[in-house]
């Protein structure tokens, strides 16, 4: 199942190595009038796709709803649920202004007629 959700990035997590699988996990709280922090693990090569991305940045992220079950020692059944991320945008909230500091506004006074 697919979905996606909007939020701002509270905190990105080291990476790990379970065996042969590469997990980083993020927490993302929702904009949501009663907002929701979740996390969000990307696992193997879309670990590459948190390069660049930083705590307090507003993004969009693409994820699938992954459930399991698992049997304990003592027999006892358990389901687990996790989101696993496999597209993040940036997008959300940037405006023209944030999306090029590093351009300035020309001044009236700079134009020449």
């Amino acid at each position: 199942m697919s979905q996606s959700v909007k939020g701002t990035i509270r905190q990105i997590s080291q990476e790990k190595k379970f065996g042969n699988m590469l997990k980083k996990s993020l927490i993302l709280e929702t904009d949501d009038k009663y907002p929701q922090k979740l996390e969000i693990e990307f696992v193997n090569d879309k670990i590459n796709l948190l390069h660049g991305y930083d705590q307090g940045e507003k993004v969009e992220i693409g994820y699938n709803l992954r459930g399991r079950e698992w049997t304990s020692p003592k027999n006892e059944v358990k389901y687990f649920m996790s989101l696993s991320g496999w597209k993040i945008d940036r997008s959300v909230g940037l405006t023209n202004a944030t999306q090029n500091q590093d351009r300035k506004e020309a001044q009236v006074d700079d134009l020449a007629f």
